[in-house]
């Protein structure tokens, strides 16, 4: 009887762990996407800083991605190639004082033609 108990608990442990993480690795993946959305545009190189955040908000607002924080979004320009990356880390409660911190890197390049 005790046996089942543990395997019980076990189980439900993974699971609650599973329903707190999954949705934080599916929105990731919305970021990821709207982020190779905006560099197969024919411009993207030739944006402007403003344009490419205006462009990468309106693409994750699309999405309904409202965690991402605009320090998160960083810009290089280097001869002709424009680089925008993505780094930002998500902390999620599990149970009481237990969290998992999360922590999500994007990069994608383009080259002026």
């Amino acid at each position: 009887m005790m046996q089942y108990l543990f395997y019980l608990l076990v189980l439900v442990s993974f699971i609650t762990v599973a329903v707190k993480l999954i949705p934080v690795y599916i929105e990731d993946s919305s970021v990821s996407g709207s982020l190779e959305s905006l560099s197969q545009k024919e411009n993207f190189a030739d944006m402007t800083n403003k344009e490419i955040l205006t462009s990468l908000g309106s693409l994750l607002t699309i999405n309904n991605i409202r965690s991402l924080p605009p320090e998160a979004i960083k810009i290089e320009r280097k001869d002709d190639v424009t680089t925008v990356s993505i780094d930002y880390e998500v902390r999620k409660n599990i149970v009481a004082n237990i969290d998992a911190v999360l922590s999500f890197q994007h990069k994608q390049d383009s080259k002026k033609k």
